[in-house]
């Protein structure tokens, strides 16, 4: 009898914890549009438009970015294993995403910025995506290249 009542007050706490991890972690998906007013944005970013289609399924999320008319996708697998992301310029990019409790975390490298060996740099990337309590606002904080950048988007 006593190994049935702990086993079900087990049960019940891993199925607790279980939902309360699940219940953390916000549905992303939408189409999100920059606010430039609202971010904080490097001294040489030089967006002028962006809008985010975020899909997700299960823990695969998917991101279609629409960035000054030019199009690209990036797709990750919130399971905190690293995984490649792609190879850019002959580098492989490895990242890892994952959920911190209501937080979406993507950390990857090596990330290379720059169009010519003398502008190059290689870097480590943290992207943070936190959505507000009303579900309208979505902020993404990055560091990488010795800079941070708070992104801030609006729901469509």
């Amino acid at each position: 009898m006593h190994r049935l009542l702990l086993s079900i007050t087990l049960g019940a706490a891993l199925a607790s914890a279980a939902f309360a991890q699940t219940a953390a972690q916000p549905d992303l998906s939408g189409i999100w549009k920059l606010n430039l007013a609202k971010s904080k944005l490097d001294k040489h970013n030089t967006v002028v438009s962006e809008t985010i289609t975020i899909t997700s399924k299960d823990a695969t999320i998917e991101f279609h970015y629409t960035t000054d008319s030019k199009d690209h996708t990036e797709t990750y697998i919130a399971d905190g294993r690293e995984r490649s992301a792609g190879n850019v310029k002959g580098i492989e990019i490895r990242a890892t995403a994952g959920w911190k409790k209501s937080v979406l975390t993507i950390d990857r490298g090596p990330v290379m910025m720059g169009h010519t060996p003398e502008e190059a740099a290689v870097s480590r990337v943290t992207d943070r995506w936190t959505l507000s309590a009303d579900g309208r606002t979505l902020k993404q904080d990055s560091e990488g290249f010795d800079t941070r950048q708070t992104f801030v988007y609006d729901k469509q």
